[in-house]
Parts: C-alpha cells; structure tokens; sequence
C-alpha cells in the first residue's frame, strides 16, 4: 500500500464521518431553534399571566374565589365530622347489641338444659 492510497482512503473515511456529523449539526441547529422557539412562548405566556394578575379586579375575584373556597371547605368538614361522630355511635350500639345478643344465647342455652332436665324429672 502506497501513502497515495492511504491518503485517498483516510480522507474518504473523514468525508464520511463528516457527511454524518453534518446530519446531527442540522439536527442540533433544528433542536436549538425550537428550543428558543419555546422560550420565548413560555415568556410571552408568563408576561400574559403577569399583566392579569396585576390587575386589581383579577385579584380581587380571586380573592372572593378562594374565600367561597374556604367557606366551602369549612361546611365540608363539619359534614365529615358529623358523619363520623354517627358511624361512632352506630358502632358502639351495634357493639352493646351483639354482646347482649351473645348473653341473651347463653340464658337461653342455659333455660333449655333446665327444662330438659325438668322433663326428665316429670317422666
């Protein structure tokens, strides 16, 4: 192999990685312009949110808007509380009728050994 030839091939091999650099330059350059694209939409949108907040009127409903809110919360929780308080209960009186239930069995077990034994008895 003479140096011409090498010459010819390393610079055949450069042509082709630029040629593949080349594609991805494009491709950063295309992902560079969108990104700016982007960014200065993103600051025109802020710029926008930043002109309505500064009115007085804007905040003013906003205000009125998280009050109703808190109103609204308020109600909430006495409701939730209420709920709890009730199911309470109704658990504790569910709770006392299931114990007198398990007695009221035992009493019963117990009366119908004594009426058996008292049938024996009468026999």
């Amino acid at each position: 192999m003479t140096i011409d030839k090498l010459a010819v091939i390393m610079k055949a091999g450069f042509d082709g990685v630029n040629k593949k650099f080349g594609g991805l330059n494009k491709k950063i350059d295309n992902s560079t312009e969108l990104i700016d694209k982007l960014a200065v939409s993103t600051l025109n949108n802020f710029e926008r949110i930043e002109v309505k907040m500064a009115t007085k009127e804007d905040f003013n409903i906003q205000q009125a808007t998280l009050k109703t809110h808190h109103n609204v919360l308020q109600i909430m929780l006495k409701e939730i509380t209420a709920i709890h308080g009730d199911t309470k209960s109704f658990r504790d009186n569910i709770a006392t009728l299931y114990t007198d239930h398990v007695g009221y069995d035992r009493k019963i077990s117990n009366l119908g050994a004594r009426v058996e034994k008292l049938e024996l008895k009468s026999k």
